[in-house]
């Protein structure tokens, strides 16, 4: 399967697997929607939703700060979020993600039949590739069927190979079928010496 040893490949953060569901703080529950208010509680939603449910809603409560913790996204490809995650105009600061393969990755990296937005998200994102492969990063790597809104970013990616590089964009890497409203990128995307797909 694409989980390989209950792991996520393809990131530097730390091993995930349902296990480590217990070291983090689940949020409360209002209304069958998650209130998350802290960092520990949004790495156990990432996790809930990569490992047990991929339907989940949740709201943010409060600023986020993730201490540049790595991250491993919402979502991935074969295992997409499919419920509404809404930021209620909160922010998401420190954001960290060291890539070094796989498709679909961001904050969230694969959502089908989803709503994802209102947030704003600040901080670091590299790709260290170690041979070619689809890119397909964004705040959302890959949105099918879906409605993004009010998402504004300030993420700056930085590319530290040569391998060629497609579907990176400030938003989302790539899209199928979906709704982007009122979303902005304010980061910067440095390629460095990896040429551009645009085919």
């Amino acid at each position: 399967t694409w989980k390989q040893n209950g792991k996520l490949p393809g990131f530097t953060g730390t091993a995930v697997d349902q296990s480590v569901l217990s070291t983090y703080e689940q949020p409360e529950i209002k209304d069958s929607v998650y209130q998350i208010a802290n960092k520990s509680q949004f790495f156990w939603f990432a996790e809930y939703v990569n490992f047990t449910d991929t339907g989940v809603d949740a709201v943010l409560v409060n600023d986020i700060d993730l201490a540049n913790e790595e991250w491993v996204p919402i979502g991935y490809f074969g295992n997409s979020y499919s419920g509404t995650f809404d930021g209620q105009g909160y922010s998401i600061t420190n954001f960290k993600m060291t890539i070094t393969g796989t498709r679909g990755v961001g904050l969230f990296g694969d959502i089908t039949n989803a709503t994802v937005g209102n947030f704003n998200v600040y901080g670091e994102a590299s790709m260290n590739y170690s041979f070619r492969q689809p890119s397909f990063y964004g705040v959302v790597g890959a949105s099918n069927a879906s409605t993004l809104n009010g998402i504004k970013s300030y993420v700056n990616l930085t590319v530290n190979d040569s391998y060629i590089k497609n579907n990176v964009a400030g938003i989302v890497g790539y899209i199928s079928t979906s709704t982007i409203e009122k979303c902005a990128f304010y980061g910067t995307i440095d390629l460095g010496n990896a040429p551009i797909d645009c085919g």
